[in-house]
């Protein structure tokens, strides 16, 4: 195995990896009482999202000896921002057809913060995840995306860091992980 193929080759296990977590969550908030533990899926996508960003960042400091953080950043771009700007527009369509001034302004606030990646700092600094009467906000969700972009705005960094040196790697990864 060379290093570039440590960041080739699809793994089919890990969409279906993917697609048990999505499930989860989904199933969790249209029947919370049936499946009450299925915010899971949230950390199982997180811990997959650090797997695959980690194997692709890996082999690049190992092949090259650096990491192209511009690039890195592009790739997130354009891997999330259609579908969450897409998120993002539809729920304010739905929010001017369902929702109160007062809610709709909350809306607004929640896609600011969301388009600057701190929603997790927006909601939690009045929102409860768990309490059903606080948390119809519309773009609640984007706590996650904020959280995880993030921490990416550091990982390649460390990676980078310890990168050389493959134990240090190993042992910077599993301190993190």
């Amino acid at each position: 195995m060379t290093n570039g193929s440590l960041a080739s080759g699809y793994l089919r296990h890990v969409d279906g990896l993917r697609g048990v977590s999505v499930l989860l969550v989904v199933f969790y908030h249209a029947w919370p009482k049936s499946l009450p533990g299925g915010f899971i899926g949230v950390d199982v996508f997180f811990v997959i999202s650090g797997f695959l960003i980690t194997r692709l960042l890996v082999a690049e400091v190992i092949d090259t000896g650096r990491i192209n953080y511009g690039r890195f950043l592009v790739r997130r771009v354009r891997r999330l921002w259609p579908t969450f700007a897409l998120v993002v527009i539809a729920s304010f369509l739905v929010g001017y057809l369902i929702l109160g001034t007062d809610a709709y302004i909350a809306l607004a606030e929640a896609a600011l913060a969301s388009l600057f990646f701190v929603s997790n700092w927006y909601f939690a600094s009045g929102f409860d995840y768990f309490n059903e009467a606080q948390n119809q906000n519309l773009l609640l969700h984007t706590w996650s995306l904020a959280v995880e972009e993030q921490f990416y705005l550091l990982y390649p960094a460390l990676i980078w860091a310890f990168g050389r040196r493959r134990s240090a790697l190993r042992l910077a990864i599993g301190a993190v992980w």
